[in-house]
């Protein structure tokens, strides 16, 4: 399988649901927190990373976990500011939902940008001869 393919952020969303259904905290002094914002910081790194020089099918499937992630997380920590019970592996995970949902449609943007000016150079290049 394509690591690029692989949808991490709706991975730590589906981890972050697991670890909050079964009581666990995730407070900065317990190891459980320590560990999801480490994960939190590498599945962001790796969804930069992603995102960059991805085709056509594989950007249309990452903007759909995408925005489905992004849903889910919003309503979910909603609900958890609403009651209260709000810990920094909460934050964390808001942070890279947010940051996903921006990072990946921009990289892939400017890759685009790139791709169709390195395609307008060749040309012009090849008329001039």
């Amino acid at each position: 399988m394509n690591w690029r393919r692989f949808p991490f952020t709706l991975i730590l969303l589906i981890l972050w649901a697991g670890l909050r259904m079964s009581g666990i905290k995730m407070s900065a002094g317990d190891v459980s927190g320590i560990v999801f914002i480490l994960a939190s910081i590498s599945v962001l790194i790796i969804e930069f990373c992603k995102s960059a020089d991805i085709g056509m099918k594989t950007f249309k499937i990452e903007q759909a976990v995408s925005v489905f992630v992004t849903v889910v997380a919003t309503i979910a920590l909603t609900r958890l500011v609403s009651f209260g019970d709000i810990h920094i592996g909460d934050i964390f995970l808001a942070i890279v939902v947010v940051c996903d949902a921006w990072v990946s449609p921009v990289t892939s943007f400017g890759m685009a940008l790139r791709n169709i000016q390195g395609n307008v150079g060749h040309e012009a290049n090849s008329e001039g001869q």
